[in-house]
């Protein structure tokens, strides 16, 4: 009865543990939670901490040196500089969006 007790308990904790794939908390550190707390408490745990950040892609954005103007769609001169008979080369940025 006893053995039969430790091993579901042994049993949810990993479950638990499996949670924790995608999350910022190891498999080891959940599976610790969850075996010396409890796997409750291991679970609000995992729960709790929030997924893994990803990199999904780098976006191309065109900024104008003069008025700091930021664009989406490519330009080669700075829209708002040529109407005030400005020609200014726009720099190319990248940034990371993240999910």
């Amino acid at each position: 009865m006893l053995t039969s007790l430790a091993f579901g308990y042994f049993l949810s904790a990993v479950a638990v543990s499996l949670l924790s794939f995608g999350r910022r908390i190891s498999f080891t550190n959940a599976l610790t939670i969850s075996i010396f707390l409890t796997p409750i408490s291991g679970l609000i745990t995992v729960l709790n901490i929030g997924r893994s950040l990803r990199v999904s892609r780098y976006i191309t954005k065109y900024q104008c040196p003069q008025c700091k103007k930021v664009f989406t769609e490519p330009h080669f001169i700075c829209p708002q500089c040529e109407e005030k008979k400005l020609q200014i080369d726009l720099h190319q940025i990248k940034h990371l969006q993240i999910t």
